[in-house]
Protein backbone atom coordinates (compact mmCIF):
# COMPACT_ATOMS: atom_id res chain seq x y z
CA UNK A 1 0.00 0.00 0.00
CA UNK A 2 2.85 2.33 0.54
CA UNK A 3 4.51 1.72 -2.37
CA UNK A 4 1.45 2.22 -4.29
CA UNK A 5 0.78 5.34 -2.34
CA UNK A 6 4.14 6.98 -3.01
CA UNK A 7 4.10 6.06 -6.72
CA UNK A 8 0.51 7.95 -7.03
CA UNK A 9 2.16 11.03 -4.82
CA UNK A 10 4.99 11.09 -7.54
CA UNK A 11 2.42 11.03 -10.58
CA UNK A 12 0.59 13.36 -9.04
CA UNK A 13 3.45 15.74 -8.89
CA UNK A 14 4.72 15.07 -11.86
CA UNK A 15 1.31 16.53 -13.93
CA UNK A 16 0.90 19.32 -11.67
CA UNK A 17 5.03 20.16 -13.01
CA UNK A 18 3.54 19.60 -16.28
CA UNK A 19 0.69 22.36 -15.95
CA UNK A 20 3.17 24.26 -14.91
CA UNK A 21 5.30 24.39 -17.41
CA UNK A 22 2.25 24.45 -20.51
CA UNK A 23 0.93 27.72 -18.37
CA UNK A 24 4.52 29.09 -18.39
CA UNK A 25 4.60 27.96 -22.07
CA UNK A 26 1.68 29.70 -23.08
CA UNK A 27 2.26 32.87 -21.22
CA UNK A 28 5.48 32.65 -22.64
CA UNK A 29 3.79 32.49 -26.29
CA UNK A 30 1.10 35.29 -25.37
CA UNK A 31 3.71 37.71 -24.39
CA UNK A 32 5.97 37.34 -28.05
CA UNK A 33 2.54 38.31 -29.60
CA UNK A 34 3.02 41.92 -28.75
CA UNK A 35 5.73 43.59 -29.73
CA UNK A 36 7.95 46.51 -27.43
CA UNK A 37 6.50 49.24 -30.30
CA UNK A 38 3.09 48.12 -29.75
CA UNK A 39 0.03 48.87 -27.56
CA UNK A 40 -2.28 46.21 -26.46
CA UNK A 41 -4.77 44.17 -24.48
CA UNK A 42 -5.42 40.82 -24.84
CA UNK A 43 -8.89 39.59 -24.73
CA UNK A 44 -9.87 35.99 -24.80
CA UNK A 45 -7.86 33.64 -27.01
CA UNK A 46 -7.22 37.53 -29.24
CA UNK A 47 -4.89 40.00 -29.07
CA UNK A 48 -6.70 43.92 -29.44
CA UNK A 49 -3.94 46.22 -30.71
CA UNK A 50 -4.52 50.32 -29.70
CA UNK A 51 -1.65 50.98 -31.82
CA UNK A 52 0.45 49.19 -34.53
CA UNK A 53 2.84 48.80 -37.11
CA UNK A 54 2.84 46.00 -39.85
CA UNK A 55 5.09 46.14 -42.84
CA UNK A 56 5.00 42.32 -44.27
CA UNK A 57 7.92 41.33 -44.01
CA UNK A 58 8.22 37.94 -45.11
CA UNK A 59 9.55 35.21 -47.49
CA UNK A 60 7.62 35.22 -50.28
CA UNK A 61 4.40 32.50 -50.26
CA UNK A 62 0.79 32.45 -49.06
CA UNK A 63 -0.46 34.03 -46.08
CA UNK A 64 -2.63 32.13 -43.96
CA UNK A 65 -4.88 32.63 -40.87
CA UNK A 66 -2.15 32.09 -38.58
CA UNK A 67 0.37 35.62 -40.54
CA UNK A 68 -2.99 37.62 -40.27
CA UNK A 69 -3.64 36.85 -36.37
CA UNK A 70 0.17 37.52 -35.96
CA UNK A 71 0.28 41.24 -38.00
CA UNK A 72 -3.34 42.34 -36.96
CA UNK A 73 -4.01 40.43 -33.46
CA UNK A 74 -7.26 39.26 -34.58
CA UNK A 75 -9.72 38.39 -37.14
CA UNK A 76 -13.09 39.98 -35.45
CA UNK A 77 -14.20 36.69 -34.56
CA UNK A 78 -14.49 37.59 -30.85
CA UNK A 79 -16.62 40.69 -31.83
CA UNK A 80 -18.52 38.72 -34.58
CA UNK A 81 -18.57 35.49 -33.40
CA UNK A 82 -16.71 33.93 -36.54
CA UNK A 83 -13.97 34.90 -38.52
CA UNK A 84 -14.27 38.15 -41.04
CA UNK A 85 -11.95 35.54 -43.39
CA UNK A 86 -13.28 32.44 -45.07
CA UNK A 87 -11.01 29.86 -46.18
CA UNK A 88 -11.34 31.17 -50.16
CA UNK A 89 -10.04 34.54 -48.90
CA UNK A 90 -7.15 33.02 -47.35
CA UNK A 91 -6.54 31.78 -50.60
CA UNK A 92 -6.20 34.85 -52.22
CA UNK A 93 -3.72 36.60 -49.71
CA UNK A 94 -0.14 36.67 -50.80
CA UNK A 95 3.01 37.71 -49.36
CA UNK A 96 5.50 39.40 -52.04
CA UNK A 97 8.67 41.43 -52.18
CA UNK A 98 7.43 42.19 -48.07
CA UNK A 99 3.76 43.93 -49.17
CA UNK A 100 0.65 41.65 -48.70
CA UNK A 101 -0.83 41.04 -52.44
CA UNK A 102 -4.77 40.73 -52.59
CA UNK A 103 -5.75 38.73 -55.76
CA UNK A 104 -9.17 40.17 -56.94
CA UNK A 105 -11.32 37.57 -59.49
CA UNK A 106 -12.52 38.14 -62.50
CA UNK A 107 -16.12 38.64 -62.94
CA UNK A 108 -16.12 38.69 -59.41
CA UNK A 109 -17.20 41.48 -56.54
CA UNK A 110 -17.08 42.01 -53.32
CA UNK A 111 -15.49 38.93 -50.96
CA UNK A 112 -16.59 36.78 -53.54
CA UNK A 113 -13.56 37.74 -55.24
CA UNK A 114 -11.59 39.83 -53.00
CA UNK A 115 -11.05 40.17 -49.48
CA UNK A 116 -13.57 41.47 -46.59
CA UNK A 117 -11.95 41.60 -43.41
CA UNK A 118 -11.93 43.34 -40.23
CA UNK A 119 -9.80 43.29 -37.00
CA UNK A 120 -10.99 44.43 -33.74
CA UNK A 121 -8.72 47.46 -32.15
CA UNK A 122 -8.80 48.80 -28.52
CA UNK A 123 -11.60 51.30 -27.71
CA UNK A 124 -9.00 53.58 -25.94
CA UNK A 125 -9.62 56.85 -27.88
CA UNK A 126 -12.35 59.30 -30.19
CA UNK A 127 -9.53 59.92 -31.93
CA UNK A 128 -7.10 57.27 -34.52
CA UNK A 129 -4.75 58.01 -37.57
CA UNK A 130 -5.27 54.94 -39.82
CA UNK A 131 -1.99 55.50 -43.01
CA UNK A 132 -1.48 52.50 -45.23
CA UNK A 133 0.40 52.62 -48.73
CA UNK A 134 -1.33 50.93 -51.83
CA UNK A 135 -0.61 49.96 -54.98
CA UNK A 136 -3.05 48.71 -58.03
CA UNK A 137 -1.64 46.05 -60.30
CA UNK A 138 1.91 46.11 -61.70
CA UNK A 139 3.92 49.42 -64.14
CA UNK A 140 3.92 46.55 -67.01
CA UNK A 141 0.27 44.72 -66.63
CA UNK A 142 -2.13 46.93 -67.10
CA UNK A 143 -4.88 46.85 -63.81
CA UNK A 144 -8.79 46.87 -64.98
CA UNK A 145 -10.20 50.09 -63.07
CA UNK A 146 -13.56 48.84 -63.95
CA UNK A 147 -16.43 51.12 -62.22
CA UNK A 148 -14.53 50.91 -58.80
CA UNK A 149 -14.05 48.65 -55.31
CA UNK A 150 -13.31 49.72 -51.50
CA UNK A 151 -10.00 49.51 -49.95
CA UNK A 152 -9.19 50.12 -45.46
CA UNK A 153 -10.51 52.72 -43.47
CA UNK A 154 -12.10 52.59 -39.93
CA UNK A 155 -15.24 51.91 -37.92
CA UNK A 156 -16.95 51.87 -34.65
CA UNK A 157 -20.57 50.58 -32.87
CA UNK A 158 -22.20 49.12 -35.73
CA UNK A 159 -19.68 49.62 -38.75
CA UNK A 160 -22.23 50.25 -41.15
CA UNK A 161 -21.87 49.54 -44.64
CA UNK A 162 -23.83 48.14 -47.85
CA UNK A 163 -26.07 51.23 -48.66
CA UNK A 164 -27.62 51.13 -45.17
CA UNK A 165 -29.74 53.68 -43.36
CA UNK A 166 -27.64 55.04 -40.12
CA UNK A 167 -30.25 57.45 -38.97
CA UNK A 168 -30.19 55.37 -35.50
CA UNK A 169 -26.82 56.70 -34.79
CA UNK A 170 -25.86 53.50 -33.56
CA UNK A 171 -22.49 52.84 -35.78
CA UNK A 172 -20.44 54.61 -38.58
CA UNK A 173 -17.59 53.68 -41.10
CA UNK A 174 -15.29 55.64 -43.09
CA UNK A 175 -13.13 53.81 -45.72
CA UNK A 176 -11.37 54.66 -49.42
CA UNK A 177 -12.75 53.92 -52.78
CA UNK A 178 -11.06 53.49 -55.98
CA UNK A 179 -14.05 54.76 -58.88
CA UNK A 180 -13.65 56.16 -62.27
CA UNK A 181 -15.48 58.92 -63.83
CA UNK A 182 -17.44 59.01 -67.21
CA UNK A 183 -14.18 58.86 -69.30
CA UNK A 184 -12.96 55.58 -67.71
CA UNK A 185 -10.25 58.18 -65.41
CA UNK A 186 -9.40 56.34 -62.11
CA UNK A 187 -9.56 58.64 -58.72
CA UNK A 188 -9.43 57.80 -55.08
CA UNK A 189 -12.66 59.11 -53.25
CA UNK A 190 -13.65 59.28 -49.48
CA UNK A 191 -16.50 56.50 -48.43
CA UNK A 192 -18.71 57.23 -45.08
CA UNK A 193 -21.53 56.17 -43.32
CA UNK A 194 -22.50 58.70 -40.59
CA UNK A 195 -25.63 59.89 -38.99
CA UNK A 196 -26.56 62.55 -41.50
CA UNK A 197 -25.40 61.30 -45.22
CA UNK A 198 -27.32 62.28 -47.67
CA UNK A 199 -28.00 59.07 -49.64
CA UNK A 200 -28.50 55.55 -48.98
CA UNK A 201 -25.03 54.50 -49.33
CA UNK A 202 -21.74 56.10 -48.30
CA UNK A 203 -21.14 59.49 -49.22
CA UNK A 204 -18.21 60.72 -50.63
CA UNK A 205 -18.94 64.36 -49.97
CA UNK A 206 -17.93 65.10 -54.09
CA UNK A 207 -13.72 64.75 -52.88
CA UNK A 208 -11.74 63.52 -55.83
CA UNK A 209 -7.93 62.55 -55.99
CA UNK A 210 -6.73 61.75 -59.74
CA UNK A 211 -3.41 61.84 -59.00
CA UNK A 212 -0.49 64.22 -58.25
CA UNK A 213 -0.73 65.48 -62.33
CA UNK A 214 -4.44 65.07 -61.83
CA UNK A 215 -4.41 62.59 -65.12
CA UNK A 216 -5.72 59.67 -63.27
CA UNK A 217 -4.43 57.09 -60.61
CA UNK A 218 -1.94 54.36 -62.72
CA UNK A 219 -0.80 51.10 -62.13
CA UNK A 220 1.92 49.78 -60.31
CA UNK A 221 2.30 53.33 -58.64
CA UNK A 222 2.36 53.55 -54.51
CA UNK A 223 -0.34 55.77 -52.40
CA UNK A 224 0.20 56.59 -49.56
CA UNK A 225 -3.54 57.03 -47.49
CA UNK A 226 -3.43 58.78 -44.15
CA UNK A 227 -6.99 58.94 -42.38
CA UNK A 228 -7.59 60.72 -39.49
CA UNK A 229 -10.96 60.29 -37.37
CA UNK A 230 -12.39 62.03 -34.10
CA UNK A 231 -15.44 61.43 -33.69
CA UNK A 232 -18.51 63.98 -32.83
CA UNK A 233 -19.06 64.44 -28.35
CA UNK A 234 -22.84 63.34 -27.58
CA UNK A 235 -25.10 64.50 -30.80
CA UNK A 236 -23.07 67.19 -31.54
CA UNK A 237 -21.80 67.93 -35.18
CA UNK A 238 -18.05 67.96 -34.20
CA UNK A 239 -16.47 65.34 -35.42
CA UNK A 240 -13.85 65.35 -37.72
CA UNK A 241 -12.42 63.27 -40.95
CA UNK A 242 -9.09 64.17 -42.64
CA UNK A 243 -8.09 62.60 -45.19
CA UNK A 244 -4.36 62.94 -47.16
CA UNK A 245 -2.87 61.23 -50.38
CA UNK A 246 0.33 61.20 -51.49
CA UNK A 247 2.30 59.60 -54.06
CA UNK A 248 6.01 57.61 -54.91
CA UNK A 249 7.99 58.82 -57.47
CA UNK A 250 11.13 56.78 -57.92
CA UNK A 251 11.50 56.41 -54.46
CA UNK A 252 10.25 59.70 -52.89
CA UNK A 253 7.04 60.72 -51.62
CA UNK A 254 5.56 63.58 -52.95
CA UNK A 255 3.81 66.20 -50.73
CA UNK A 256 0.33 65.18 -48.99
CA UNK A 257 -2.68 66.34 -51.22
CA UNK A 258 -5.23 67.24 -49.27
CA UNK A 259 -8.45 65.04 -50.34
CA UNK A 260 -10.91 65.78 -47.78
CA UNK A 261 -10.64 67.89 -44.46
CA UNK A 262 -13.81 67.87 -43.00
CA UNK A 263 -15.05 69.36 -39.08
CA UNK A 264 -18.59 68.93 -38.96
CA UNK A 265 -19.42 65.13 -39.31
CA UNK A 266 -21.92 63.65 -36.98
CA UNK A 267 -20.86 59.98 -36.98
CA UNK A 268 -23.18 58.65 -34.25
CA UNK A 269 -25.44 59.95 -31.63
CA UNK A 270 -25.49 56.51 -28.98
CA UNK A 271 -23.05 55.86 -26.62
CA UNK A 272 -22.32 52.39 -28.37
CA UNK A 273 -21.96 54.07 -31.69
CA UNK A 274 -19.15 56.79 -30.73
CA UNK A 275 -16.51 54.12 -30.31
CA UNK A 276 -13.22 53.31 -32.85
CA UNK A 277 -13.20 49.89 -32.66
CA UNK A 278 -12.81 48.04 -35.89
CA UNK A 279 -9.72 48.36 -38.77
CA UNK A 280 -11.27 47.67 -41.85
CA UNK A 281 -9.22 45.89 -44.20
CA UNK A 282 -11.65 44.98 -46.95
CA UNK A 283 -9.78 45.17 -50.46
CA UNK A 284 -12.67 43.88 -53.36
CA UNK A 285 -14.36 45.36 -56.31
CA UNK A 286 -18.02 46.84 -56.08
CA UNK A 287 -20.75 48.35 -55.87
CA UNK A 288 -23.47 45.66 -55.43
CA UNK A 289 -24.12 44.93 -58.94
CA UNK A 290 -21.66 42.76 -61.59
CA UNK A 291 -21.34 45.98 -63.77
CA UNK A 292 -18.63 46.44 -60.53
CA UNK A 293 -16.60 43.47 -61.75
CA UNK A 294 -13.35 43.42 -64.55
CA UNK A 295 -13.15 40.61 -66.89
CA UNK A 296 -9.72 39.27 -65.36
CA UNK A 297 -7.67 38.53 -62.40
CA UNK A 298 -6.29 41.51 -60.60
CA UNK A 299 -4.18 42.21 -57.79
CA UNK A 300 -3.55 44.92 -54.91
CA UNK A 301 -0.98 45.52 -52.89
CA UNK A 302 -1.02 46.63 -49.05
CA UNK A 303 1.98 47.62 -47.07
CA UNK A 304 2.78 50.18 -44.41
CA UNK A 305 0.11 50.04 -42.22
CA UNK A 306 0.51 52.14 -39.39
CA UNK A 307 -2.16 52.75 -36.26
CA UNK A 308 -1.69 55.50 -34.26
CA UNK A 309 -3.68 57.92 -31.86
Amino acid sequence: MKKTTFILLLATLAAACKNDVEKSNLNQAASLEVSAKDEAVTLAAETVYDTRTIDFTRTNGGYPLSYWTTDFGNDNAANSGSSSLSTAEIGRLYTEANTLRVKLLANKIGDDGGMWSNATIARTTTKKVLQYDVKFGYVTVPFVWSWGGKIPGLGGGATYTGCVITTDGNGWTSRVMWKTDDAGKPYLMPYVYYVDKPNTCGDDFGAKYFGGDGTGLKPGKWYRVRMEVTLNTGTNTNGILKITISENNSGTWSTPQTLINKTNIRYATTTAGREIDELITGVYRGGSTTDWAAPVDDFIFLDNIILTN
